[in-house]
């Protein structure tokens, strides 16, 4: 018996709660960005560099199912 781990979804998701996370710290909280990314990275047990590349990313989303025009 075979079950997906949906690893990308799963990634996808600590993704985005991480740069609503960053957002939420540098914005409401009116912490510096480096002392988010410390604070995020010591959170989700990743480096400080992984942290930068999460936040250099944007949501991926599913292709939308693309129909025509009728006119």
């Amino acid at each position: 018996l075979w079950l997906p781990r949906c690893d990308k979804a799963v990634r996808e998701l600590r993704h985005r709660k991480i740069r609503r996370q960053f957002d939420e710290l540098t914005g409401k909280d009116g912490m510096t960005a480096f002392w988010a990314v410390q604070n995020l990275a010591g959170a989700h047990r990743l480096t400080d560099r992984t942290v930068w590349d999460i936040l250099k990313e944007t949501d991926q989303t599913a292709p939308e199912d693309v129909q025509d025009s009728l006119f």
